[in-house]
């Protein structure tokens, strides 16, 4: 992530997107007392026993050690039915046309659940679970307000975000020179015709690489007409993780550019000495603050186990249940939403900054979520037939 503040005005930005200062964990509320019922809520989710959740992409990796925290603490098994975000949605919409209800929770990335989910009906409202006044108390949270990831703010309640750049770059070292990386001032200098022609792997677009198509499609500065030059330059299309990262560290492509989740494996494969980086030096282009992966959550209607999933719902969104997200989903890169809990493990740099503008992708952006994936797919597909 670059650290540098955002340079780019809000009277540019119109209403594309939405204006959030950093805020600090002064201003704790009060521990809101259990609300009625708790305790049996509590004695029933233990009796169920059971949770499934649905996951799809990193999930498994960064929050296991929170679902193992839930389980040992309530005494719950929790299952993790894990895959792509599509084999995640083919999965339950299968489940769903044999009649079959096993599974609670689904944690899958805003594009699935807002195009493959919310409008097939699989889903119940979130609110309809919500029995905790610590969770409603709107004071807790960044800016002082609930976040949703679905356009009707019905279904899909974010916890966490990230700040990054609008699209995030990695390049190999010893292919792209300090030369060349001074003379990039934007984000259009990576389309120079010199990285085409296979010189740049991406992820195609699609529900693996979702976030870094849309967070560019709605962004006023880059747009559509970026995403189309991008994939007019014909970089390497791959979902592979280890192809694209291993490829990027041994050469095979001077550019990582449009890879999702991927960019974690190439951030490990730095760590281990090889010769990646993080293109981290400013551009004209605003950062924003933005749901990475699977930063929300969503209850799948009849739910198999009531009871369990009503009380993870409402730990997980509490200030408990979000200080055991910032301290065991580590390393991690987005922050809780709640403003009164400690940063605990976030890399200090990806903690939201006291003072520091941000730029939230708010629901009308996430409403072009399946306009901003047409226009890319359809762009990638008419390539696939010129070839």
């Amino acid at each position: 992530m670059m650290k540098r503040k955002c340079r780019i005005s809000v009277a540019r930005l119109g209403s594309i997107l939405a204006l959030v200062v950093g805020i600090t964990y002064a201003s704790t509320p009060a521990l809101a007392a259990e609300p009625p019922g708790w305790e049996d809520l509590k004695a029933k989710a233990r009796e169920e026993g059971s949770l499934v959740i649905l996951t799809g992409g990193a999930v498994p990796r960064t929050l296991m050690p929170v679902y193992r925290h839930f389980g040992d603490k309530f005494g719950i098994k929790v299952s993790i039915a894990r895959g792509s975000g599509r084999e995640v949605a083919n999965r339950l919409l299968a489940e769903r046309a044999a009649g079959k209800y096993a599974a609670d929770i689904a944690m899958p990335g805003v594009t699935t659940t807002n195009v493959r989910l919310a409008p097939y009906g699989v889903l119940d409202p979130i609110k309809d679970y919500i029995v905790h006044p610590e969770v409603l108390d709107t004071r807790a949270w960044f800016q002082g307000r609930l976040w949703w990831a679905d356009p009707g703010q019905k279904y899909a309640m974010l916890f966490a975000a990230e700040p990054a750049d609008a699209v995030i770059v990695h390049y190999n070292t010893k292919l792209v020179t300090p030369k060349e990386l001074d003379r990039i001032q934007s984000l259009w200098d990576f389309l120079d015709p010199k990285w085409a022609g296979g010189k740049i792997v991406a992820q195609p677009p699609g529900p693996g690489a979702g976030r870094s198509y849309f967070v560019a499609y709605v962004h006023p500065e880059i747009g559509p007409k970026w995403i189309r030059r991008f994939i007019e330059m014909e970089p390497f299309f791959t979902g592979e993780a280890r192809l694209a990262a291993d490829g990027l560290a041994r050469g095979r492509f001077a550019l990582g550019i449009m890879l999702g989740a991927i960019r974690r494996d190439i951030d490990a494969l730095e760590k281990e000495g090889l010769p990646v980086a993080n293109f981290d030096r400013p551009t004209k282009e605003a950062l924003v603050l933005t749901p990475v992966g699977n930063t929300q959550m969503a209850v799948i209607n009849r739910p198999a186990h009531p009871n369990a999933t009503k009380l993870f719902v409402n730990w997980w969104y509490s200030r408990e249940g979000q200080t055991a997200f910032n301290e065991l989903s580590a390393p991690g890169t987005s922050q809780s939403l709640r403003g009164d809990v400690p940063p605990g493990k976030i890399l200090p740099d990806f903690r939201r900054k006291p003072g520091v503008k941000y730029l939230f992708m708010d629901t009308e952006q996430i409403e072009r979520h399946a306009e901003a994936t047409k226009f890319a797919e359809d762009v990638y597909a008419e390539l696939k037939r010129k070839k």
